[in-house]
């Protein structure tokens, strides 16, 4: 598919894409909300988690996103409209668009506020402030004076529409290719002077020596939730990026080469901080506010940090950049496909609109009381937009993308699109893989039983949609007399889901799906009737429930499809064994008391 319009552009070099997905992968999320949640959260056992997060569920959704951008060289929504064009999938599309937009106008407000704090550490604002509680009410007094947390937002929002209006080559490409090696190289020179501090191998120790005993429901799925921050999905960002693509690139090394760049960054950003805040004692679980507060008095005290302090808000700076550049290209990018509006245009528009719109949020940090605190919700407007857009709209964007390519249009056609820059994705067994044997499969028709793309697929039909659905539901802070009734609903949902599969699978029944419901909900009424009867049995109670739902199970299946006894069997061993898993991870997710009350 050959896109006409010469407004889009596209990447130069394989290195330009890295570089700049890599920057809207990493800013604030990083260097900002990274260390500190790593910090409550046990700090080494919470980078692992993470770690696994970010490559078993992480990199494939980011593939998915990349194949979608560049099959079709649109924005979230023209993409989707043209792979699926009789439907409203492309909705999906518009609340990535929107997404993107929320988050910059309020994104943008918190990159203001690390260039105040650039002025401020080199006109020795911070040092002069002396205590925690000094340095607390100095960035109260920031943040709550209108005229300069509103003039660095202009500023940053000024910033970021320049380097857009440059195009994907002289602007975002361009700039990224500068700004990166820069972040990194502040990075390394922060991490430096941290781990030669006296004390620093108490905050190493913290950062790199795991404690299992702290891994909870909790922190795995905290983890899972900021993999998903930290990597930008579920806004379209990557959707936008990958539409910029040559065909010729290899969708999978280049993921896999943003997602290790994020890492990094995310890990070099501990190493500079966990070591300075063992230098003064300070405790590691400070929370947000361990940039703004904590680390300006760390900066006044350690050696050198005059010149640290400006380093590293200049670090934070760039990293926040590189960010809202991508986010305002998400918007960008929707208006240049759909609208036919010239990049110039776009950019000027969306971002004096995303400026007005941000001085709501800017307003709310204790300058005008409705917004600091909203009549009814009792938050201010930020902490309002960032609970929809980020605590939920990033993880529902991201759901249902894995579902739509997963189950609407296709793993196959999608295998098509990755494969043009990597043949041998399809074609290659792991094993071989990872066991250095060198096999040409180019001439296999079938793909192996445990290639890459074959555990792809397992993961973005499967795997993605419940763990991202389990965190959407933890987010919702339900509580447990409640969660007991949505796991019910959910069991009834997936139960339907599994017998439509096997029908599908094994008998191809002329019915809809809806009558696959039928079953489990009469099934699920016949437990409740006989449950009590047969609990009262003390050690029997629950086996005899389960083959009562075997029984049931073939019992309903058989005359519902009007199937044969042998695929009647067949379908309910299969729904029967995934009731099973499906049970034991339920009771853990209770006993481990994921969800609070």
């Amino acid at each position: 598919m050959e896109n006409q319009n010469t407004e889009r552009g596209a990447w130069t070099s394989k290195l330009g894409f890295i570089l700049a997905a890599a920057g809207s992968a990493i800013g604030l999320g990083n260097i900002w909300r990274f260390p500190y949640i790593t910090g409550e959260n046990g700090g080494a056992v919470f980078l692992m988690v993470y770690l696994g997060f970010i490559f078993l569920i992480g990199l494939p959704v980011m593939i998915t996103e990349l194949i979608v951008g560049r099959r079709t060289e649109r924005n979230p929504v023209g993409a989707l409209a043209i792979l699926n064009p009789a439907s409203q999938w492309k909705l999906i599309g518009g609340l990535g668009v929107l997404t993107g937009f929320a988050i910059l106008s309020f994104y943008s407000v918190i990159a203001g506020w690390t260039v105040g704090y650039i002025v401020k550490s080199i006109g020795w604002g911070l040092e002069a402030a002396g205590t925690p509680s000094e340095l607390g009410n100095v960035f109260k007094g920031f943040i709550s004076n209108p005229w300069l947390s509103i003039s660095y937002l202009l500023i940053f929002i000024f910033m970021t529409a320049l380097v857009v209006a440059g195009g994907v080559k002289g602007g975002i490409e361009r700039w990224c290719k500068i700004l990166m090696p820069v972040l990194l190289g502040l990075l390394v020179l922060m991490i430096i002077r941290a781990v030669t501090l006296p004390g620093a191998s108490k905050g190493i120790a913290f950062y790199l020596k795991p404690d299992f005993s702290k891994i909870t429901g909790e922190v795995m799925l905290k983890a899972m939730g900021q993999a998903f921050f930290s990597l930008s999905l579920g806004m379209g960002a990557m959707v936008t990026y990958g539409s910029y693509l040559s065909k010729k690139d290899n969708l999978a090394t280049s993921g896999f080469a943003v997602c290790m760049f994020d890492t990094l960054i995310a890990v070099m950003a501990g190493m500079a901080i966990f070591p300075a805040l063992a230098y003064l004692n300070a405790k590691p679980d400070a929370g947000p506010n361990l940039i703004f507060i904590v680390l300006p008095g760390i900066f006044a005290e350690m050696p050198g940090g005059t010149v640290l302090g400006p380093l590293f808000f200049l670090l934070l700076a760039i990293a926040a950049l590189t960010s809202t550049v991508s986010l305002l290209e998400v918007v960008t990018a929707y208006f240049v496909d759909e609208k036919k509006w010239s990049r110039i245009k776009a950019v000027w528009i969306i971002g004096g609109s995303c400026f007005l719109f941000a001085i709501l949020s800017a307003l709310s940090q204790n300058i005008v009381p409705g917004l600091a605190k909203l009549p009814i919700l009792g938050v201010s407007f930020m902490d309002l937009m960032e609970t929809a857009f980020i605590t939920y709209s990033l993880p529902i964007g991201a759901l249902f993308l894995s579902i739509f390519v997963g189950w609407i249009w296709g793993i196959k056609p999608a295998l098509e699109e990755i494969t043009l820059g990597n043949p041998h994705f399809a074609g290659r067994s792991i094993i071989s893989f990872f066991a250095g044997i060198s096999e040409d499969r180019l001439e296999r028709k079938t793909t192996p039983e445990f290639s890459s793309a074959a555990l792809w697929g397992i993961i973005i039909r499967f795997i993605a949609p419940i763990a991202i659905f389990i965190l959407i539901v933890q987010s919702l802070n339900i509580p447990e007399n409640y969660l007991h009734l949505l796991l019910i609903i959910s069991a009834i949902l997936l139960d339907g889901f599994l017998i439509w599969l096997g029908t599908q699978l094994f008998a191809k029944p002329q019915s809809g799906i809806m009558r696959s419901f039928l079953p489990p909900v009469i099934r699920f009424l016949a437990l409740i009737i006989f449950g009590p009867i047969f609990l009262l049995i003390p050690y029997l109670g629950i086996f005899l429930i389960a083959i009562l739902a075997v029984v049931l199970n073939y019992f309903l299946i058989k005359p519902v499809f009007a199937i044969d006894t042998k695929k009647a069997i067949l379908i309910t061993l299969v729904v029967t064994a995934a009731e099973i898993v499906i049970g034991i991870v339920e009771y853990f997710i209770i006993t481990w008391q994921i969800f609070a009350a």
